[in-house]
């Protein structure tokens, strides 16, 4: 026996504009209807939200920025700024500062 998942209807607007892009996609990507496509975009939408990662950004100072940034390049042969940035929730511009210092006085290569 087949389980059926219960659906809801959600009502949404389009202006014409939106509905005639929609319509002019629909064979592309093999849609049956703009109620297909529309679910698939939704889908679609979700799962790459999903994988979005939001970091809060930690305020520390250079001091301890170039302690961390010395001990997170210890651990590993080789790394990218962003992921440094990334990995020890710190600021961009401030991780691309304390680099170029290290690099600077042959700290980093």
């Amino acid at each position: 026996m087949q389980r059926t998942v219960k659906q809801k209807i959600v009502p949404v607007r389009f202006d014409e504009e939106e509905l005639e892009a929609i319509d002019g996609l629909l064979n592309k990507v093999n849609a049956r209807s703009r109620s297909e496509f529309i679910r698939e975009a939704v889908k679609h939408y979700l799962d790459t939200v999903r994988e979005i990662r939001v970091i809060q950004i930690r305020n520390v100072s250079k001091a301890q920025a170039r302690r961390e940034i010395l001990k997170y390049l210890k651990e590993r042969k080789e790394a990218d700024t962003f992921d440094i940035a990334n990995d020890l929730r710190l600021d961009l511009g401030l991780t691309i500062r304390v680099l170029k210092e290290l690099w600077e006085e042959g700290k980093v290569r």
